[in-house]
């Protein structure tokens, strides 16, 4: 209870303190930054004049990039599509035909009879 009593008056003598000098501050800065609001507005002009060619250029680029990748994201996944289709599709097929032709190939005869079948 002592330590909530504590906390209550001292942020009571912290609003005491605080109040009066945040009034001082408005009452000073706030010309300060009407002034200082008036002195920026060249210096915004000169930033758009300048900026915003840079600005946009930075866009285009960023546009190009963003194209050039998507693109080059469409050919790699159109290539893994085709090495699926290979790996998947097309090499069990290829495997299974040979398979086939070996087992129902007429047998061949051995090496030395076809040799001799070559020399006569």
């Amino acid at each position: 209870m002592r330590a909530l009593l504590k906390f209550g008056l001292l942020s009571i003598l912290g609003f005491a303190v605080l109040l009066p000098a945040a009034g001082l501050l408005a009452l000073v800065g706030l010309p300060v930054l009407t002034v200082l609001a008036v002195l920026a507005v060249p210096v915004l002009v000169a930033l758009l004049l300048v900026g915003l060619p840079i600005f946009l250029v930075l866009i285009a680029g960023a546009v190009v990039l963003g194209l050039v990748f998507g693109l080059l994201g469409m050919v790699v996944g159109l290539g893994f599509a085709v090495l699926k289709l290979a790996l998947f599709v097309a090499l069990p097929l290829a495997v299974i035909g040979w398979l086939v032709m070996r087992l129902f190939a007429p047998p061949r005869a051995p090496a030395a009879a076809r040799e001799r079948a070559l020399n006569s």
